[in-house]
């Protein structure tokens, strides 16, 4: 068998060539017949490696940033008995005597106390806890547990921290979602029973309403859009508001400068792209009415998108 080397100039083929370190060909080029050193390739594969490891990150990174417009994220969620801190789980101590002694416990430790709520609702256990939590100057901060609902009495004018949302039931100016920070991140208007709202994962659904308080029932759904008519931020490409009825909103551009928004809506099984500029921040397509209502608080985007029916 006889060894052949190519010529890198010509791509012509050398046969038994005298000399590898040498090689003449017929075009009167003369080269290494032996190939690239061993360091060569390993360069050549450390830096493809380097490469596949950069465009990994950088997937990752553009897939972190459409989930964070898509479902709101904007800082990590609470963890319960994060840090190996205690937790009170309702479902296993009921003891007025126990609640009492951990948040007395806490309260000298930290200002927020992990509560674990049980999975069938006990809505005079929860006033029993924020009592107690009262009297010892620490904020209870309420967990869903494992089955990922509960359900919570909001009094008026009374604002309560579950999980890493706070939930405001204001009256007449309605109930409000807000992050860890007292961002606002949805406003609704006044709960009535059978009504349904939704900030991303976490679903509200009224199953109690009186001028004095409302009943809450709360469920994490990791991964859904928001639902129902509202005020909604922050408003960026990929928030979507599902609408009874099949419709919904989609914001599919936003130039907070500008202010600029290019939205999607769903309505009767066609679809409509609007644009809403601070000239005109407001478009109606059937009922709905979708407005802009712009505004910056110590130099923060603060816009809210309205969505709103009869």
């Amino acid at each position: 068998m006889s060894l052949k080397v190519r010529c890198p100039k010509c791509r012509g083929e050398v046969a038994d060539p005298p000399d590898l370190r040498a090689v003449a060909c017929p075009c009167g080029a003369l080269f290494d017949g032996r190939g690239a050193p061993p360091a060569y390739w390993i360069a050549a594969g450390l830096l493809c490696a380097l490469v596949l490891v950069a465009l990994w990150i950088t997937a990752w990174q553009n897939r972190e940033r459409k989930l964070a417009g898509r479902y709101g994220i904007e800082s990590p969620a609470a963890v319960p008995g994060q840090g190996g801190r205690p937790i009170l789980d309702l479902s296993v101590e009921r003891r007025e005597a126990a609640i009492d002694k951990y948040f007395a416990r806490e309260a000298r430790l930290r200002e927020a106390a992990d509560v674990a709520l049980p999975a069938v609702p006990d809505l005079d256990l929860q006033d029993r806890v924020i009592q107690a939590a009262a009297r010892h100057g620490v904020r209870p901060r309420f967990f869903l547990g494992d089955q990922k609902r509960a359900a919570l009495r909001l009094g008026l004018g009374e604002q309560i921290e579950v999980e890493h949302f706070f939930i405001a039931w204001l009256g007449a100016e309605g109930l409000r979602v807000l992050n860890p920070g007292g961002l606002l991140l949805a406003r609704y208007a006044p709960p009535t029973r059978g009504w349904i709202r939704r900030w991303h994962e976490l679903e509200l659904r009224c199953v109690a309403a009186s001028p004095q308080a409302v009943t809450l029932e709360l469920e994490l759904k990791p991964g859904s859009s928001c639902f129902g008519p509202g005020d909604y931020r922050p408003v960026r490409a990929g928030l979507r508001i599902d609408l009874e009825g099949g419709r919904s909103v989609t914001v599919t551009r936003y130039d907070a400068a500008r202010p600029e928004l290019h939205a999607r809506v769903t309505h009767q099984g066609e679809n409509a792209e609007i644009v809403l500029t601070g000239e005109a921040p407001e478009r109606k397509v059937g009922p709905l009415r979708i407005a802009l209502e712009h505004s910056l608080v110590d130099h923060e985007d603060s816009t809210l998108l309205k969505v709103e029916e009869p």
